[in-house]
């Protein structure tokens, strides 16, 4: 009888631990899931529209610079960056609008698209020019910032085109960052013959920021 009880106690403690170890393999199986990402409320839209068949030059408020893509190129990846405006068409863009109120922002030399790179979420995202494909990393709301100001929203990420560390030299690249309502966040977007006409009485040389990126680029976050 004692053997049987025994017998029958060893039974039990085997279910018992075989139990245990199965709920801890089961355990080990549950993974939690990454946090999605939810992008903030849109802003409301510029009363300012672009015109699509009007070339613009992206102008910062902080720095009264240039937007373009690095030293100038056409190469797909190129950063963006602030430079001296100078009046070429590496400077120059087209506002071409999307459904949704939505604008694809091409520049004129390279035909490629403002884009943030890898469809990235994160502030310190880098802003860059790639083939243009129609994704929402590609698309752009133009909308209020301080008075005679606008900033450009990323679709996908609800973040603005901003300065990198606030700077202002040239080569300073261009990313994406939570809205702060600072001037480092905001452009003005300057119809092409007004630019021209004011690079003419300013004394501009013209000349490409070609070799911007050369060693001097300012990447840093904001």
């Amino acid at each position: 009888m004692t053997t049987s009880i025994r017998g029958f106690g060893a039974i039990i403690l085997a279910a018992t631990l075989l139990a245990a170890c199965t709920k801890r393999e089961e355990e080990k199986v549950v993974e939690e899931k990454p946090a999605v990402f939810v992008p903030p409320a849109e802003p409301a839209r510029a009363a300012f529209t672009p015109k699509a068949d009007t070339t613009y030059t992206l102008v910062s408020r902080k720095a009264n610079k240039c937007l373009q893509f690095a030293g100038a190129n056409q190469n797909d990846n190129a950063h963006g960056e602030i430079w001296t405006c100078n009046g070429t068409d590496a400077q120059s863009f087209t506002l071409l609008p999307v459904a949704g109120g939505y604008f694809s922002i091409v520049n004129v030399r390279s035909k490629k698209c403002l884009d943030v790179a890898g469809l990235a979420t994160n502030d310190g995202a880098s802003a860059q020019q790639y083939l243009c494909n129609g994704g929402p990393n590609q698309q752009w709301i133009v909308a209020d910032g301080n008075p005679g100001a606008l900033r450009l929203v990323a679709r996908h990420s609800g973040k603005v085109l901003d300065l990198a560390n606030e700077e202002i030299t040239d080569g300073t690249h261009v990313n994406q960052w939570g809205w702060k309502g600072m001037s480092h966040q905001e452009f003005t977007l300057v119809p092409e013959a007004v630019a021209a006409d004011t690079n003419a009485k300013a004394g501009k040389s013209g000349k490409d920021g070609a070799g911007g990126a050369g060693g001097k680029s300012k990447k840093k976050k904001s």
